[in-house]
């Protein structure tokens, strides 16, 4: 027998903002036995560590495959979270272009555009079965619509079949349901693939809304919150190894601090005032600091800066039955491995401005548990 070695063909790594070190352990790579079985006919394997895909295919001369890359491959790996309360508190998952927010039932989708290596990110609106009943909502709720089925060239396709397993055409005809609207879908014929659902009114002439979804057997039972599409073009030898990555980028939000007097009767605010401060001189446009946050201002109490205008505590803040001071941000943080420093608690005698000197009660308020959110508000509580 002759030698072989095993080359990189193309690898993925995971990058987040989120980290100091910029990659991600948070993702667990999925890899379907319709995968490998495309690997192994190939002449190829992957590797998976905990932040990194890497496949590799055996090959007898110097980037030389034994088999032949002849014609384009498509590889479909699975994304399941490791700790998926934390990863969706730092992450923020929303699409920019075109604009679209994540939902409960999304998923997220990376796919390469040829040798670029950064790998496009998309929502998809869910991953699905060969067959499958998809639930969706219509602005205004009509009646009845109808569903357009294409695959990924925008060619419509058959998704139904009649009692005899004749093939039904579309637009499928969807009525209002208690509330809501659900179609059956059969797309065995097109087999694994991304698929739009176009939904159009009752006359067929207008387009309501639209949805995309990835029909695969196997991933769609595995627990995948996202999906790997990597298309490798038909390549003539010599072979050079591709580079990609995966970019997700940290969430942020505004912080509320909420700090609840456990003795109410020795802080005298008549005259004294409470204060957040931030004293970190932060400044994220600075490349010297290395900081992905910059210099913070919070407002709430106190309000006025002559004890006539001084804010009591308001009674619906109250905190286990303590006086309960509210803080909040004006500008949204963002959540970083390193931690925002610097914020500090401050009492202040009147007419103190919240910079002056005064006493520092909590030289840094620590950061909002990122599990723990409100919508776009973080909350962080503090008991003096």
């Amino acid at each position: 027998m002759g030698s072989y070695a095993w080359i990189p063909l193309y690898d993925v790594t995971v990058k987040h903002d989120f980290y100091v070190s910029g990659i991600s352990n948070d993702l667990e790579f999925v890899v379907p036995a319709s995968v490998q079985r495309l690997m192994r006919g190939m002449r190829q394997l992957v590797k998976c560590t905990e932040s990194a895909a890497t496949v590799l295919y055996q090959s007898a001369a110097t980037d030389t495959p034994v088999i032949t890359i002849s014609s384009d491959l498509d590889y479909y790996l699975g994304l399941r979270l490791r700790d998926p309360a934390f990863f969706m508190g730092v992450t923020d998952l929303n699409q920019t272009v075109p604009a679209k927010s994540w939902e409960g039932n999304s998923r997220f989708c990376w796919s390469n555009n040829g040798s670029n290596p950064e790998l496009e990110y998309r929502i998809i609106d869910g991953i699905c079965p060969l067959r499958f009943s998809q639930s969706f909502a219509v602005s205004g709720s009509p009646a009845a619509v109808k569903v357009r089925v294409k695959d990924a060239l925008g060619n419509e396709v058959v998704a139904q079949y009649d009692s005899s397993g004749v093939p039904v055409a579309g637009p499928y005809t969807v009525s209002l349901a208690n509330g809501g609207y659900a179609v059956y879908l059969d797309l065995s014929a097109g087999g694994t693939g991304f698929y739009t659902l176009e939904i159009r009114n009752s006359t067929d002439t207008t387009t309501l809304g639209s949805l995309e979804l990835l029909v695969h057997e196997e991933l769609a039972n595995a627990g995948c919150t996202g999906v790997l599409h990597v298309n490798y073009a038909a390549s003539a030898a010599p072979l050079s190894v591709k580079h990609y990555n995966m970019s997700f980028a940290r969430r942020s939000s505004k912080w509320t601090v909420h700090v609840a007097l456990k003795d109410s009767a020795s802080f005298d605010l008549d005259n004294k005032d409470l204060a957040v401060w931030d004293d970190s001189g932060d400044d994220s446009s600075d490349p010297a600091q290395s900081t992905p946050y910059d210099t913070y201002t919070f407002t709430g109490n106190p309000t006025g800066s002559v004890p006539s205008t001084q804010a009591d505590p308001d009674p619906a803040n109250r905190i286990g039955g303590m006086d309960t001071l509210v803080f909040t941000s004006q500008q949204s943080i963002p959540f970083y491995e390193g931690g925002k420093t610097h914020l500090q608690l401050k009492w202040l005698t009147e007419p103190e401005a919240p910079s002056a000197a005064g006493k520092v009660l909590v030289p840094h308020i620590p950061n909002p548990d990122p599990t723990k959110q409100s919508g776009n508000e973080s909350h962080i509580y503090l008991f003096i």
